[in-house]
């Protein structure tokens, strides 16, 4: 019985994880070998991922596209007016 009901709060921390845009399964599993108690401070803290900024331009989106510093469109790094800028 106490097993259960500790699988089972192990299901709120990978929910507010899924809610962010993260993996339920890893955060479930993080919560089950840890505790729930701390999967829950784990996965308030995490950043929603994806998050738009002010510009609507999606922050840290990967090492292949950037935000475009004048029209804030995600775009390949590969873009020339980017590149020449950033130097």
């Amino acid at each position: 019985m106490v097993a259960i009901v500790y699988v089972l709060l192990c299901l709120i921390p990978a929910a507010v994880a899924s809610g962010k845009g993260r993996s339920e399964f890893g955060m479930f599993l993080l919560s089950l070998v840890l505790s729930p108690l701390l999967g829950l401070v784990i996965a308030l803290f995490l950043e929603r991922r994806g998050a738009v900024d002010e510009r609507g331009a999606r922050s840290g989106v990967s090492r292949t596209h950037w935000a475009c510093p004048s029209c804030a469109e995600v775009v390949r790094c590969r873009c020339r007016s980017i590149r020449q800028r950033s130097r």
